[in-house]
């Protein structure tokens, strides 16, 4: 539940995106990691329904779909 940036993008890019990850603590502030978790857990066990998670947690919702592990 980790963000990184994608690698084929440009290094430049890379960089500014690791700089707003770092700023954000989107990797080490452990709440906001164990909400992610908590968004996809949930979907996982049909507590919340992928257009709930559309709404609520986009980001989310959009890399599931993009990784294919999506449960719509």
């Amino acid at each position: 539940m980790l963000i990184y940036p994608n690698p084929v993008l440009d290094a430049i890019i890379q960089q500014e995106i690791l700089n707003t990850i770092k700023t954000l603590q989107l990797n080490t502030d452990d709440q906001l990691v164990n909400e992610r978790v908590e968004y996809v857990d949930n979907h996982k066990k049909g507590h919340i329904s992928f257009q709930y998670l559309k709404k609520q947690a986009p980001f989310i919702a959009f890399e599931m779909e993009r990784q294919g592990i999506s449960m719509q």
